[in-house]
C-alpha cells in the first residue's frame, strides 16, 4: 500500500472515530483477547463468544486478531466487532470453513455442532492467501446517536466504506 493510501486510511478512521466520540461514544482497539473475552461473558443478552475470537479456544494474539468495543458515556457496551487473520496458504476458505466449521457456528445455535452441514457459495474456492475475517459484528438496540433519545443513531458513521452484514464476512487482504 502507497503510503499516500496508508495517510488517507488513518485521516478517516481519525475523522470516524471523532465523530464517534462527538455522539459520546467512545472506542478501545486491543488485541488482548482475554479482556474481550471477559467483556462479552458479561452480555448476558447475546449469545456466546464465537470460538474463532475466544483465547480459550483459538489462539488470538496481536500477531493474527484486533477487537473493537465501543462504550457510551455510561460506560456500558453498546458495540463489538473483532478482526482474524486467516493465512490460508496452500488452501481455499471453502476449505478452511468445512475443515473449522465448528469455530463459525453461533454459540448455542445448535444442540450437536458435529450434525451441522457446510454449504458455500463457489467464489470460496477461489479465495486463498491472507484473509481478513470479520465477525462479532453487534450494535445494542436501542443505541443513540447525540443523547440517549435521539433515535437518529447509525452504525455505519457518515463517510464510513463499509456495510453491515448479516454475520461474519471474510476479505482477501
Amino acid at each position: 500500500m502507497p503510503a499516500s493510501d496508508l495517510f488517507a486510511t488513518v485521516v478517516n478512521v481519525g475523522g470516524l472515530i471523532r465523530q464517534l466520540k462527538d455522539t459520546g461514544i467512545s472506542i478501545e482497539i486491543s488485541d488482548d483477547f482475554a479482556v474481550f473475552r471477559r467483556l462479552r461473558s458479561e452480555q448476558k443478552d447475546r449469545s456466546g463468544l464465537y470460538p474463532m475470537f475466544d483465547a480459550a479456544s483459538s489462539f488470538v494474539d496481536a500477531s493474527n486478531a484486533f477487537w473493537v468495543c465501543g462504550f457510551n458515556t455510561e460506560d456500558e457496551l453498546v458495540h463489538t466487532q473483532a478482526v482474524r487473520l486467516l493465512d490460508l496458504q496452500n488452501q481455499t476458505l471453502a476449505q478452511h470453513l468445512r475443515i473449522h466449521r465448528h469455530k463459525y457456528i453461533t454459540p448455542g445455535s445448535t444442540p450437536d455442532p458435529d450434525n451441522t452441514h457446510f454449504s458455500h457459495l463457489q467464489v470460496l474456492e477461489r479465495i486463498s492467501g491472507r484473509v481478513g475475517y470479520h465477525g462479532e459484528f453487534w450494535v445494542k438496540p436501542g443505541t443513540h446517536h447525540d443523547s440517549p433519545h435521539d433515535p437518529r443513531f447509525s452504525p455505519r458513521p457518515e463517510g464510513a466504506r463499509s456495510a453491515y452484514c448479516q454475520g461474519p464476512a471474510s476479505i482477501p487482504v
